[in-house]
């Protein structure tokens, strides 16, 4: 199973530290402004609707599920990203232990003179950054040298984009093969993990959301949660915080809050671990097992899309999208009018689809971006001076991609799709 983040995106680590463990009780209650307060999400994504979260266990939906979210790759780093030649290349390993591979910094990029003389079979061939350059007529092809200085063949194995995959998973559907002509006469065929990769960097590069929230903080510990629980003089302070601040009570309001209500997913980081495994989780099932007036046994279940090997046809509709069930049992503390006021994670006591003990998410997080009205200049600046580019990649033209290939637009900025028998 895989699923990572890459450095880049660091965006967990700025946020404050709790009090310690010890001083918070962090297990058991809400910190009121710390990242175990559900009131971040009710401010981005509720205060918004002027809708406030629900907080009565009764009242909160025991079932609920979105379109299921679409696997694939986390475009790893040692692959170069969405540099990547994926189509029928059978030596990139799997994404457990992506294969190093070197030459996808090293391949000829072609010129418009060149690419008429190839081959559509040819044409398949290219990297989604590259037909994405083509595409646009940007010959230079920055986006696929924008992949080349992001990514590294040395980088770690579980290095890449999750975050951006889990975001885009979850917002937009998977989208079918498409070809275009584009101005100059060039056929660029796009298959659905060419269209899935560039999903992923449109959200991957987004760095100002319109809506954000985090429940709890990056655990950057290399100690297993056996470890945690078994030996805490291992860990520091800090990282103990860390690993254990996404509070069970909190964790059910959110999730259905969420999901169930506003029907938006989430994302987990599943693992609590220094590594970082985004997944996008689109449907859970919570039943209370035994309650009290102050208390309820919780045994809940959600569902997420786990990566998977590019394809040039989409999954979902083919019954090969690869999803997992996972189980979490918890203790609700709740006040005198029901209301869930804290909680405490009872871990190791379920198991995974592989038959592992589980453990509670390291944190849980939701973003919402500019999506089709995306703004150039919110690039600008990064682009141009981390890599160099004059001209700004237009990464809004990435949801008209996807807008095309899904039925939403009838053609591409003037340019009409190719009929899919030819």
């Amino acid at each position: 199973m895989v699923n990572r983040i890459s450095l880049a995106f660091l965006i967990f680590g700025s946020f404050s530290g709790c009090l310690s463990s010890r001083e918070s009780q962090l297990q058991n209650s809400f910190v009121p402004l710390s990242n175990s307060d559900p009131k971040y999400f009710e401010r981005e994504f509720f205060k918004s609707e002027n809708k406030t979260l629900e907080r009565r266990l009764s009242e909160l939906p025991q079932d609920a599920a979105l379109p299921t979210a679409w696997s694939d790759t986390f475009l790893p780093n040692r692959w170069a990203g969405a540099a990547v030649r994926w189509y029928k290349d059978t030596k990139l390993g799997d994404l457990d232990v992506p294969t190093s591979r070197p030459d996808m910094w090293t391949y000829k990029l072609n010129s418009l003179n060149e690419l008429k003389k190839m081959s559509l079979e040819s044409l398949k061939l290219l990297s989604p950054a590259e037909k994405f350059d083509i595409l646009m007529g940007r010959y230079e092809y920055p986006l696929t040298n924008v992949e080349r200085k992001r990514t590294d063949p040395n980088h770690q194995n579980w290095e890449g984009t999750c975050n951006g995959w889990s975001t885009a998973a979850l917002k937009f559907s998977e989208p079918p093969p498409v070809s275009i002509t584009n101005r100059d006469g060039v056929v660029v065929p796009f298959g659905s993990s060419d269209i899935k990769s560039l999903l992923m960097l449109h959200q991957f590069f987004i760095e100002r959301y319109k809506k954000y929230a985090i429940l709890g903080e990056r655990c950057e510990d290399v100690a297993t949660p056996k470890m945690e629980l078994f030996f805490p003089k291992w860990l520091s302070e800090d990282s103990l915080d860390a690993c254990s601040d996404s509070n069970a009570g909190a964790f059910h309001l959110v999730l259905t809050n969420m999901i169930g209500r506003l029907k938006k997913g989430l994302v987990f980081d599943v693992d609590r671990d220094s590594e970082v495994w985004n997944q996008p989780v689109y449907r859970y099932s919570t039943r209370v097992i035994s309650r009290t007036p102050t208390s309820a046994l919780v045994n809940t279940r959600v569902w997420y899309a786990e990566e998977e090997m590019p394809s040039w046809e989409p999954l979902t509709i083919n019954k090969k999208n690869v999803e997992v069930m996972a189980t979490y049992n918890y203790v609700l503390e709740l006040n005198s009018k029901g209301e869930i006021i804290g909680g405490k994670w009872k871990d190791g006591q379920a198991v995974d689809h592989k038959m592992h003990a589980t453990y509670h998410p390291d944190f849980v997080w939701y973003a919402e971006g500019e999506d089709a009205n995306y703004k150039l200049d919110t690039f600008t600046d990064k682009f141009k001076n981390r890599y160099k580019l004059d001209k700004p990649i237009e990464f809004g033209a990435i949801v008209e991609l996807w807008e095309l290939s899904v039925g939403k637009k009838f053609n591409f900025r003037g340019m009409d799709r190719i009929p899919a028998n030819l």
